[in-house]
């Protein structure tokens, strides 16, 4: 029976809405239409907030089958899209008016649907009801946005990111409580799109996904801690061969054991867990005191951040990056760097917080917190 209601059901709102999403009106009136168009019974706003139906009430059943028919839907666009080769977030139909793309009005109309809830003929709507039923559930608005990033490029996936801030998605679904599969499907999704993203060259928008997954999560959830304090050693490093005689971009002599010695000490921050060796630790002391100390003889010159804003103001966004630049000609700047210096030093800071508490993890044979740590 599901079945043969679906197939109808798909081809008069597939219909409905390729009309409808081809000129301008607002949400709620396409919203409404729609609904008649896909259930047979004409649906209007209520009072005092909400939408109602005229004559029999909107079971869970009908709200089932709606969102799998408008996720079919999405699916249809998706495919005419592809078939005239555009982006999807830029695709519209052919004959279409609006200055909108298609897709971008219909996922505004699914958010219309998922944020809109239903109350019950002649009744008013109950204030302060989390679990208020909904036209779509938000978990329908979720998938179409899931399935459209998995299939659409990184560009569409930028468009539809966009999108999911604009409606205040994350505020919408973090009433929910506990574990809901509305936040399930977002965080799959937010996690699927950064895996795409580099992290060197779409550093803003990785921020702003992990900023999206904060308000829909407490910093304190299981999925955004990492619990066995993992470390991404993956980023290469390469070193000059420093000669005597080379001078840095500044003309003056390049310290080639400095050199050596302050980027040598990338090895114990990347495996922290080595330093917890005796023989290791003598050694990284000695380094570390020795690098702070020529910090502490030199003046800083370079404020924090302005490298950064001098950058962003000239449109060079290569100067932007996540990775340390580790070239000789750079080195005299970088130490006079405060940005560069709070990086260095903040590095430390997990290092000697690491071999002081030990995660849980296992420690190399005969490895033990040196005895210059056990103690304030």
């Amino acid at each position: 029976t599901g079945i043969m209601q679906f197939e109808p059901m798909c081809r008069r709102v597939r219909e409905f809405l390729d009309r409808e999403l081809s000129f301008d009106q607002p949400e709620d009136r396409t919203a409404l239409s729609v609904l008649g168009a896909a259930l047979g019974t004409p649906f209007y706003l209520a009072e005092k907030g909400g939408v109602t139906r005229t004559g029999a009430a909107y079971g869970e059943a009908e709200r089932s089958l709606l969102d799998d028919v408008l996720r079919h839907y999405t699916m249809h666009l998706i495919t005419q899209a592809a078939s005239a080769g555009q982006p999807l977030m830029q695709f519209k139909l052919p004959g279409a008016t609006t200055a909108k793309s298609t897709l971008s009005r219909f996922l505004q109309l699914m958010a219309w649907l998922s944020e809109t809830p239903v109350v019950e003929e002649g009744k008013p709507l109950a204030q302060g009801t989390a679990a208020q039923p909904r036209l779509v559930e938000p978990l329908a608005h979720c998938r179409v946005l899931e399935d459209c990033i998995d299939v659409g490029t990184l560009q569409d996936g930028h468009a539809l990111f966009q999108h999911m801030e604009d409606v205040k998605l994350a505020e919408l679904i973090a009433k929910d409580a506990g574990q809901s599969p509305a936040k399930l499907c977002v965080l799959r999704t937010c996690n699927g799109l950064l895996r795409r993203l580099s992290k060197a060259h779409d550093v803003q928008l990785c921020g702003r996904i992990l900023i999206f997954i904060a308000r829909i999560y407490p910093l304190g959830d299981k999925s955004g801690v990492n619990l066995h304090g993992t470390i991404n050693s993956g980023l290469p490093l390469p070193l000059d061969e420093v000669v005597p005689g080379d001078v840095d971009s500044s003309g003056e002599p390049i310290d080639a054991r400095l050199y050596t010695t302050f980027w040598g000490l990338q090895a114990p921050f990347k495996s922290p867990n080595t330093v917890l060796n005796a023989s290791m630790w003598a050694k990284v002391s000695v380094d570390l005191a020795a690098v702070l100390d020529e910090l502490d003889k030199r003046k800083v010159t370079v404020k924090a951040g302005q490298s950064f804003q001098a950058a962003m103001q000239e449109g060079d966004s290569s100067m932007v990056t996540v990775k340390y630049l580790s070239s000789s000609k750079l080195f005299g700047l970088q130490l006079r760097d405060a940005g560069f210096r709070r990086a260095f030093l903040s590095q430390c800071a997990v290092l000697l917080h690491h071999v002081r508490f030990p995660p849980p993890v296992k420690v190399p044979a005969g490895g033990k917190v040196p005895v210059a740590l056990r103690y304030d």
